[in-house]
């Protein structure tokens, strides 16, 4: 079901950019194009990685550095249901941290499909992470994944998250949140 989503939300993307495209365009205006479009993709990556760097060595500002300067909205699992700017992201982080084990904390976004259309993007990813918790009540949060996806925008050349939406899958029988996004 996420990869038909994430099939209809590329095609959407692909389709507003090829309305914008002038019909008479050569091929090597595409080769580089496909070059600028691989390059992009490449930055977006490292971006994610830089920011599960930053969630490692549990440096919150560092994390919000990966989110838009201005007009940020964060969708996270945690209350309250939207943060807007880069202190959202910031104030979850600090939080995080200050529920584990100093050093204890690790992230990786799997999974991750990126979709670049000019100076926007989208990505779908599960973002797992492990850790210690101070405390023993919170044994959920040594081990899991949420579901992400994150709209991006090349802002000055550079790539930001402008949106990003953090969700964990619910059973509906029992209310219960997966902590473990399994298929």
């Amino acid at each position: 079901m996420m990869r038909l989503a994430l099939a209809v939300l590329s095609g959407a993307l692909l389709s507003v950019a090829a309305c914008s495209q002038a019909p008479t365009e050569t091929a090597p205006a595409e080769k580089a194009t496909a070059a600028s479009t691989a390059e992009d993709e490449a930055a977006i990556r490292k971006l994610f990685a830089d920011l599960m760097a930053a969630v490692k060595a549990e440096d919150a500002a560092a994390v919000a550095q990966a989110y838009a300067p201005e007009g940020f909205i964060y969708l996270d699992v945690s209350t309250p249901r939207a943060f807007h700017g880069r202190e959202g992201a910031e104030h979850t982080w600090k939080l995080w941290f200050s529920m584990i084990e100093p050093g204890s904390g690790t992230g990786d976004a799997t999974e991750l499909q990126v979709t670049v259309v000019g100076d926007y993007a989208f990505a779908m990813h599960f973002d797992h992470y492990t850790a210690k918790p101070k405390d023993p009540k919170l044994q959920h949060l040594v081990d899991f994944t949420n579901r992400a996806t994150s709209w991006l925008k090349k802002i000055d050349g550079r790539w930001y998250i402008l949106v990003e939406h953090n969700s964990f899958p619910v059973d509906l029988v029992n209310g219960q949140a997966d902590f473990k996004s399994k298929e």
